[in-house]
């Protein structure tokens, strides 16, 4: 969840030594979303 955060805190994590990868985060977020309700509706939303 660290890279969700506002890019002008993550590069001062970053600096201490903390790291974030936002697009690897959005691409499990969706995943998870599509176990909790794998629905038709939601396969269609994605197109």
């Amino acid at each position: 969840m660290l890279s969700l955060l506002p890019s002008r805190i993550l590069r001062l994590l970053e600096f201490i030594g903390f790291s974030g990868n936002r697009e690897l985060v959005k691409i499990i977020l969706k995943k998870q979303r599509h176990l909790l309700n794998p629905t038709l509706r939601s396969s269609q939303m994605d197109l």
